[in-house]
Order: structure tokens, then sequence, then C-alpha cells
């Protein structure tokens, strides 16, 4: 199930992986040769996580961080609007 994978990935990779979809014209497939070229040693997901990253994002308006991976992190929230990510620019 690509949710499940979506959980165990960090804020900073939940983002990097948006930032990726975004600069691909919200293509899937692209953002996913984006990343392979990127990080070629990493085990590369599913491409559809990346347009299920970026649906979760417009309705929860957050990214899902790890859980019971040791101590308590705050919860944090993408805002709209704001300045986008350095990846993006």
């Amino acid at each position: 199930m690509l949710t499940s994978t979506m959980e165990y990935l960090t804020y900073a990779e939940n983002a990097y992986m948006h930032c990726m979809y975004s600069r691909a014209n919200d293509n899937g497939r692209a953002a996913l040769r984006m990343h392979h070229a990127q990080f070629s040693a990493r085990r590369m997901p599913d491409h559809r996580i990346f347009q299920r990253l970026h649906h979760q994002l417009r309705e929860t308006r957050s990214f899902r961080t790890k859980h019971d991976a040791g101590r308590q992190r705050a919860a944090r929230s993408f805002k709209p609007g704001g300045k986008h990510l350095e990846c993006c620019g």
C-alpha cells in the first residue's frame, strides 16, 4: 500500500519529493526519473507516491512524519501561498 510507504518518509524527504513532482509538472513518472537521477543508490518508490503525496498535502495541508521512531516530534504543516521551498526555485 502506497500510503504506508509515505508514513516512513521523513518530512524533508516528503517535501523534496513534492518539489520534484512540482518541477516535473505533476508527472509522477518524470518525478520518479528525477528522483532516480538524484538518488540512484536508494530504493525507488512507486511513481504514484508523488501524486498521492501531492493529494495528501492538498487535503490535509501537512506531511506525515515517521512515528514510533524515537523521540516525539512536533507536527509540521504546509502553508500555501508562502515562499516556495528552495528546491522548487
